[in-house]
């Protein structure tokens, strides 16, 4: 029997998928705060927010799965009784799914395909997707609207829109699925993106590696992007399914390096080079289609939290100088 959705969490069961890691753990945290009845983490901890996790592993409403979802009969178990499926696993950045092709097609395609049909045999109402602004590739033309032609330049944009494809014919068929394709999500607890990356070179006096000149990407804060997710569990279903998620306003990576440098009173050189093959060199997503359905409201400055950031950063008792090499698109989800 289908389960059906409410006008809020209170008392509902949900599934997010890559629960403990950076963008996960900050959603689950959310759906408690919302009075949900339970939810379900499943996750294989590869990723997770170690802090994080030891911290909420005895919560009552949090029940953890330490599992991967290529396993069929983890999946059907565990998601018995639950009304939405937040899924946010996955090999989720470029250059190491550069690296894996195979795994990270397995993980982002196949694992999608058994999530969502284990929601689909579980009377799940509602499948919240997190893909990625890697399906558009590179456009002359900004901000990208969900109508754009999807070009992806790497493996992990294409194991994305692979994925999607799927999902909107089991939509059609069985489930309603929301598609959101993030932008550069940065907040606390993330330790493997651009931002944190920058960060840390700064405090310890190392370069700020930039690929492109003039690289400029779409950064939202994590708050922002749980909204989002939150209204995507609830609110109305969207035409066609996909919904971009950012602030709708580029920065140029060269500016990014020089505000962090200059908040954080680091002397770090900024070293510009060439643009890497897979990475995409500007982005600037059209939100339109987030505020008509769900409301959603940005800040002027898509940073406006960066201060923030960089005034919780923990003290280094190690002050050797660790140079970093930036992959600019280890964002998502996740």
């Amino acid at each position: 029997m289908k389960i059906e959705t409410t006008e809020n969490f209170y008392g509902a069961k949900v599934m997010v998928t890559g629960g403990a890691g950076f963008l996960g753990s900050h959603l689950v945290d959310n759906l408690l705060k919302q009075g949900v009845k339970q939810v379900v983490v499943l996750d294989d901890l590869s990723r997770a927010r170690k802090d994080w996790y030891d911290a909420k592993k005895n919560c009552e409403k949090i029940h953890f799965v330490v599992g991967n979802i290529l396993d069929e009969s983890i999946l059907s178990k565990a998601m018995e009784d639950v009304s939405i499926v937040y899924h946010l696993a996955a090999v989720s950045q470029v250059m190491k799914a550069a690296e894996q092709p195979e795994y990270a097609f397995l993980v982002n395609v196949i694992g999608t395909n058994r999530v969502a049909e284990a929601a689909s045999r579980a009377g799940v109402s509602r499948f919240v997707f997190a893909s990625s602004r890697e399906v558009y590739g590179d456009h002359v033309t900004l901000p990208v609207k969900e109508s754009s032609p999807l070009n992806p330049k790497n493996i992990y944009g294409v194991s994305k829109i692979a994925a999607e494809i799927y999902l909107k014919s089991l939509n059609s068929q069985k489930i309603e699925t929301i598609i959101l394709r993030l932008s550069n999500v940065y907040g606390p607890g993330d330790k493997e993106r651009v931002i944190p990356l920058f960060i840390d070179n700064a405090m310890r006096g190392a370069p700020l590696a930039i690929y492109g000149s003039d690289k400029a990407l779409d950064f939202i804060w994590i708050d922002d992007v749980v909204k989002v997710m939150m209204e995507a569990g609830l609110g109305p279903v969207v035409p066609d399914g996909a919904v971009n998620v950012g602030s709708g306003k580029a920065v140029r990576l060269d500016e990014l390096a020089y505000r962090i440098r200059d908040l954080s009173y680091s002397t770090s050189l900024v070293q510009i080079t060439n643009l890497r093959e897979p990475e995409i060199e500007n982005y600037e997503a059209d939100i339109s289609r987030a505020v008509q359905y769900w409301g959603m409201k940005v800040q002027d400055d898509p940073l406006y939290n960066l201060g923030e950031i960089i005034r919780s950063y923990p003290e280094q008792e190690n002050t050797t100088v660790v140079v970093k090499v930036v992959d600019s698109e280890m964002i998502n989800s996740d």
